[in-house]
């Protein structure tokens, strides 16, 4: 029997893999269930960090006390959208004066970035949408949390 490494390096290429291949053909890259012990905060914390700078939009839960620190990793900040709208506002702006390319913030932004910007918002509205047909759950049918 061959055990994972704490670092779980051994699954990299794999969890990799998924993400680009699901980025390519345009799904969400869902991580794989947190397999150790769930009572390890420390590395469930440590296991959604890499998950998120991999690149995965989400995770499988096997217990429900992973549900809010999972929700919290992939969710974006309030910081995130404040910035994302900002951009995509002064993106808009150029491109209508025949820009392709802007500086913004000291970064360059190009068509990609704007594209992200707009994907972290649709994001978010997305989640504002789930989360408020949640807290109506007793006044709705239970198909109707999970359309979209």
């Amino acid at each position: 029997m061959t055990a994972l490494s704490y670092s779980e390096n051994e699954l990299l290429y794999a969890r990799s893999h998924i993400v680009n291949v699901s980025k390519a053909v345009g799904i969400q890259a869902i991580d794989t269930l947190y397999l150790s012990l769930l009572t390890d905060r420390e590395r469930v914390s440590n296991e959604l960090k890499i998950a998120s700078q991999l690149g995965f939009t989400g995770k499988q839960c096997i217990h429900p006390a992973q549900v809010v620190p999972v929700n919290r990793t992939f969710s974006p900040s309030d910081n995130e959208v404040d910035y994302a709208s900002r951009l995509i506002e002064a993106f808009e702006e150029a491109e209508a004066k025949g820009m392709g390319t802007i500086s913004f913030e000291g970064k360059m932004i190009d068509r990609m970035s704007f594209l992200q910007a707009k994907d972290l918002l649709g994001k978010k509205e997305s989640m504002s949408v789930r989360e408020e047909k949640q807290k109506r759950a007793s006044e709705v049918n239970v198909l109707e949390i999970f359309k979209s």
